[in-house]
């Protein structure tokens, strides 16, 4: 085998799954009914035990007891080869009996794990569903706090200008407040001299 050429697996069972569609055996199997197990398996349990002497009777008169008679000795006769085999049917019919019940809890188990799996994906996707609202809702935070940061760095900006306004008004007046200062003093002067 070339060992540069790798096997892709998932587009073989791709083939394989379009081939069987193709074919139309999807909808070939029908859905499994444990009950319906059940009640083949209470069944076959039920009949699953043959008796190796069953009680003959007869119908009545002189005949019946003849034919009972005769049945009674034909019997006598063919037990030592008729029991062993009806005893070994029955050993077989119970041990057929213990697989199907083996088969059936395996089947049961199956069963009781696939909705066990379903459970989980049911809670799988719940949170997935749950994580996705928990994303956008993480989504539309940080859009709210750039948006935040974006307004808080206008009122910086602002702040800043106003900051700067105020230093600029501070130095106007003391400025006003020099000026003033020498207006009063030469106006003093002023009065005084005249």
């Amino acid at each position: 085998m070339d060992t540069k050429k790798e096997i892709d697996i998932e587009k073989i069972m791709e083939e394989i799954r379009a081939g069987i569609v193709a074919e139309g055996h999807v909808d070939d199997v029908a859905p499994f009914n444990i009950n319906l197990l059940e009640s083949a398996l209470a069944h076959y349990h039920a009949s699953s035990s043959l008796n190796p002497h069953p009680t003959i009777r007869s119908n009545g008169g002189n005949i019946g007891r003849l034919l009972v008679f005769v049945k009674r000795v034909i019997r006598k006769c063919i037990n030592f080869h008729i029991t062993p085999i009806v005893l070994e049917i029955n050993n077989s019919s119970h041990r057929n009996l213990e697989v199907m019940q083996c088969l059936r809890n395996f089947v049961k188990a199956q069963l009781e794990s696939g909705e066990r799996l379903d459970y989980i994906e049911f809670e799988l996707n719940n949170d997935k569903n749950r994580s996705l609202l928990l994303e956008e809702k993480l989504s539309d935070l940080v859009k709210q706090q750039k948006m935040l940061e974006d307004t808080l760095l206008i009122y910086k900006n602002e702040q800043r200008e106003l900051i700067q306004e105020l230093a600029r008004a501070e130095k106007d007046i003391a400025l006003l407040r020099t000026v003033k200062k020498q207006l009063g003093v030469s106006g003093e002067n002023r009065a005084i001299g005249t």
